[in-house]
């Protein structure tokens, strides 16, 4: 009865594995992926862009409600995030630290 577990457990992890050809092509996704998106491959969770996506959708139409000043401190905030923050937030996230050192700068 045991053998014949034994031999089914085994015939099981057998499906349950991937096969080396699909080990290696998950492999070079992830790859591209981090090249494409400039990401840490090391921490996957925390992917990071070198500019985020344009804003390409307004289905709510919350663009239409701001002022022109409004905008203007949006993009001014938008410009910092990805000048400033983005490049190094990864590193504070892995080392589960918080970055002190923006805060003065994010007045």
């Amino acid at each position: 009865m045991e053998q014949r577990a034994a031999s089914r457990l085994a015939v099981m992890s057998q499906h349950l594995a991937p096969a080396p050809d699909a080990q290696v092509a998950m492999v070079l996704g992830r790859q591209f992926t981090a090249a494409t998106l400039g990401s840490d491959p090391t921490f996957p969770q925390a992917t990071t862009a070198a500019a985020f996506p344009p804003s390409v959708s307004d289905a709510l139409g919350l663009d239409t409600l701001l002022t022109p000043e409004e905008r203007a401190v949006r993009d001014k905030v938008r410009r910092y995030m990805e000048k400033e923050v983005a490049p190094v937030i990864c590193g504070f996230w892995e080392r589960a630290e918080f970055p002190h050192q923006l805060v003065p700068s994010l007045a």
